[in-house]
């Protein structure tokens, strides 16, 4: 390939977070790491595609928020609209800090539906 070719990467992520109160230890850190995912990318990008062969730019990275609860006892998901990452880090960021840990039924969260809905 030749020098400094440029690539542009357009990525949509959506991350189906379970918020069910079996995960109030665990919630903020997964706050915390998703609200740090584009810098892994960029990150990642560097590492594998080095800077005299390429020159990336990240375009149009997106990023979706599916929060799951229990759809079988009628807990509704929370689900974010889509967000262009890094300029809307600051909405990604509220909505983000918005969701808490509650609910949840006796039996398994429904993440399934989460996927499903994802996929749509």
């Amino acid at each position: 390939m030749a020098d400094n070719q440029v690539m542009n990467v357009k990525i949509d992520f959506v991350l189906c977070i379970d918020a069910s109160e079996s995960m109030h230890d665990m919630l903020d850190k997964v706050k915390k790491s998703a609200m740090g995912l584009y810098d892994k990318l960029e990150t990642g990008f560097d590492r594998t595609f080095p800077k005299h062969e390429f020159t990336h730019y990240l375009k149009d990275t997106r990023v979706k928020v599916i929060a799951f609860r229990d759809m079988t006892i009628g807990e509704e998901n929370e689900v974010s609209e889509w967000f262009s990452l890094p300029t809307q880090n600051a909405e990604f960021k509220a909505f983000l800090d918005r969701l808490e840990a509650r609910g949840g039924g006796d039996g398994s969260e429904t993440a399934i539906d989460a996927i499903s809905l994802a996929m749509m």
